[in-house]
């Protein structure tokens, strides 16, 4: 469901949250430190995102230089290591519009 729609994945995890009353995703902290380790700067994050995009583009999905995907978005918490319900919690903030795509 969530490839054929990736906007659904803010849908579905805000009614998770409802109905399990979770808190909001808060470590923001803990993911910039994690990706500090791991890439010298911004610039080289967004180089990551930018090419996880460039492989959903050539698989016809919505990734760009311009937007991030939830594919991609994906990708890169879980080189980290993010739990997939905790990268579901952070989309939903991030998502703001509900498209899949953030911009």
């Amino acid at each position: 469901v969530i490839s054929a729609d990736p906007s659904c994945v803010v849908k579905l995890t805000k009614s998770m949250q409802q109905a399990l009353n979770l808190p909001a995703f808060n470590r923001w902290d803990d993911i910039a430190s994690r990706l500090d380790r791991i890439y010298p700067d911004l610039e080289e994050i967004w180089c990551n995102f930018v090419s996880h995009n460039m492989e959903v583009d050539m698989e016809g999905g919505l990734g760009s230089g311009n937007v991030l995907s939830w594919t991609s978005f994906q990708a890169l918490m879980g080189e980290i290591n993010i739990p997939d319900f905790e990268q579901k919690l952070m989309w939903v903030i991030l998502d703001e519009d509900e498209r899949g795509v953030i911009t």
